[in-house]
């Protein structure tokens, strides 16, 4: 038997767009939880106090490999803050790029992470479809609310 690494958001229809709003998957290849006082590397999202998420090659300190165990959308374009709004009690005014913040997003708990345009959503692998379904709903209702 031969096991076959497939991407948590393999069913979903990716990209995908409305309007001008985007969304597409963050594909994650090495994901590491580091209990560490600073920032281990450049490619380090801190989680909370002592508590980062590294990218990459193995860091040095207490690491947990989180690899398969997360997954991640990239929401991007004009109205994204709108498709926040409908899903997560953050302010989009609060979310500088690089800036990291766990919240609840569409009745999960996720790590919402500030990129250029937009923001990136990291979820546990497990809820990647609903995560998919929850989002493109929103970006739907957006993108028609903008229309009227």
């Amino acid at each position: 038997m031969t096991l076959t690494a497939t991407s948590p958001f393999a069913t979903c229809e990716l990209p995908l767009t409305a309007g001008g709003l985007r969304l597409s998957e963050y594909p994650i290849e090495r994901m590491w939880s580091v209990a560490v006082d600073t920032a281990p590397t450049a490619k380090a999202i801190r989680a909370d106090h002592a508590h980062w998420f590294v990218f990459g090659d193995r860091p040095e300190g207490r690491v947990t490999d989180q690899s398969d165990g997360w997954a991640a959308l990239d929401l991007t374009g004009s109205g994204w803050e709108g498709v926040l709004a409908r899903l997560c009690p953050l302010d989009p005014a609060t979310i500088a790029t690089g800036t990291a913040q766990r919240s609840e997003f569409a009745h999960l708990m996720a790590l919402v992470v500030g990129i250029e345009g937009g923001v990136r959503i990291f979820v546990m692998r497990s809820f990647a479809r609903h995560l998919h379904h929850e989002v493109a709903i929103a970006m739907r209702s957006v993108t028609a609310q903008a229309a009227l």
